[in-house]
């Protein structure tokens, strides 16, 4: 695992000998800490070509739900209207993303690198895209909908590692695809740092 890792916003453009050159306009540095170890290959047997076509949809299936509450990774894409587009992951044991019903996630909001980019984002401009990737299946779940920060919230379980903060994620749209070309991942082990929920008879706030 990394000891951290370059976050930042630039401008990509083809060059002639089919290079792509990345004009960095702001950069800082960030820490892997929820980032799950996992060793990946191109997989011999994969097809370099997506051959199921992308399937979309509004509400989650079951099928989908059970594969959100299995994820120990997930990406979230939030924007700026004037500041541009920022990615960053999201990690927790399987379960830490909760599904509410079909169209509603919950997700702690552990402590991060204190600069809340992507909450700082979803206020100005509370629209965001998120992507689940099947790691054992080679497929990816993107969703996009509408983020709302909850703070100060009841956390007798610990599950947000005591920021008490939760934003919850209401789904407009889906898309289902399966990635190419298929690549393996071998999972290693959990991220140390990820905090472990109290076993208590609370209710989730």
């Amino acid at each position: 695992m990394l000891g951290q890792f370059l976050t930042g916003l630039g401008r990509v453009r083809l060059a002639a000998d089919n290079r792509r050159i990345i004009h960095v306009e702001r950069a800082y540095p960030n820490r892997p800490k929820y980032i799950q170890r996992r060793h990946w290959k191109i997989s011999r047997v994969g097809n370099l070509t997506q051959t199921t076509p992308s399937r979309r949809g509004e509400k989650l299936s079951t099928v989908q739900q059970a594969w959100i509450r299995a994820a120990d990774t997930f990406l979230v894409a939030s924007a700026h209207p004037e500041q541009g587009v920022d990615a960053s992951h999201r990690g927790g044991r399987p379960g830490f993303v909760q599904v509410l019903d079909p169209s509603r996630l919950r997700i702690p909001d552990f402590s991060g690198n204190n600069m809340f980019n992507t909450l700082g984002n979803f206020i100005s401009y509370p629209h965001a895209g998120l992507a689940f990737i099947d790691f054992d299946q080679g497929r990816v779940l993107q969703l996009s909908g509408r983020p709302k920060i909850l703070w100060d919230q009841n956390d007798p379980r610990g599950e947000t590692g005591g920021t008490c903060r939760y934003w919850e994620f209401s789904i407009d749209a889906w898309q289902q695809s399966v990635l190419a070309p298929r690549i393996e991942w071998e999972f290693f082990d959990y991220s140390p740092f990820i905090p472990t929920p109290k076993e208590t008879g609370g209710t989730h706030p």
